[in-house]
C-alpha cells in the first residue's frame, strides 16, 4: 500500500498514478476483506464492505476533480497575473516617457518665460516683481498701481492727469484694475 507508493520514484508520483495504484491496493484490500468474511461466516457484511468500496472509489474520482478543477483555475489566474504585469510595466514605462516629455517641456518654457521677462518691463524692475498696493490709485494708469506710484510720483502722467485723484476720488481717472466692490 503506502510503503510500495512511497517507495516509487518522484518523478512517477502523479495523480493518474496515485489513483491507479490505491485503487489496485483497495481492490487487493477488498477482496482479502471478502475472503476474511466468509471463512468467518460473515457473508452478509460483505456487502457493506462493497459499499465502502463504491464510496471510495467516488471519493477518489471527487478528490481528482478538484485537483484538476483547481490546476485549472491556477493556470488561469497565472496567465492572468502575467497579463496584467505586462500591462502594468507598458504603463510605467509610458509614464517615465511621459514624465521626461513634461519635463524637457517645463525647463523649454521656463526659459522660454525668463527670456520674455527680461524684455518686458511691465510692473518688473530688474528682475524683481513689484508689490502691488492694495489701497494705490492713479489717475492715469489706475487702480492696479506699484506701492510707491500715486497721481504725484506718476511718471508718465497723460493729457488732463490729475495728481490729487484717489482711491475715493478718482477724479474721473482711469478705472484700469477696479475692484468689483469700489464705491466712490
Amino acid at each position: 500500500g503506502y510503503l510500495c507508493w512511497a517507495c516509487c520514484p518522484t518523478v512517477e508520483k502523479i495523480w493518474v498514478n496515485f489513483k491507479t495504484h490505491f485503487n489496485k491496493e483497495h481492490t487487493n484490500w477488498k477482496n482479502l476483506s471478502k475472503m476474511m468474511a466468509k471463512e468467518a461466516g460473515f457473508g452478509a457484511n460483505s456487502a457493506t464492505a462493497g459499499d465502502l468500496s463504491q464510496g471510495l472509489a467516488e471519493a477518489f474520482d471527487n478528490l481528482a476533480m478538484a485537483a484538476a478543477t483547481n490546476k485549472t483555475a491556477f493556470e488561469s489566474l497565472t496567465t492572468t497575473t502575467k497579463t496584467l504585469q505586462e500591462e502594468l510595466s507598458r504603463a510605467l514605462e509610458d509614464n517615465r516617457r511621459l514624465l521626461k516629455i513634461i519635463k524637457q517641456g517645463y525647463s523649454k518654457s521656463n526659459r522660454n518665460n525668463t527670456n520674455a521677462s527680461n524684455n518686458s518691463s511691465s510692473n518688473e524692475t530688474k528682475g524683481r516683481r513689484l508689490t502691488l498696493d492694495p489701497n494705490g490709485n492713479c489717475w492715469t494708469h489706475g487702480f492696479r498701481v506699484a506701492i510707491g506710484h500715486n497721481g504725484h510720483t506718476c511718471t508718465s502722467p497723460t493729457d488732463g492727469h490729475k495728481k490729487e485723484a484717489k482711491r475715493g476720488s478718482i477724479m474721473g481717472g482711469s478705472k484700469k484694475g477696479i475692484p468689483k466692490d469700489y464705491k466712490e
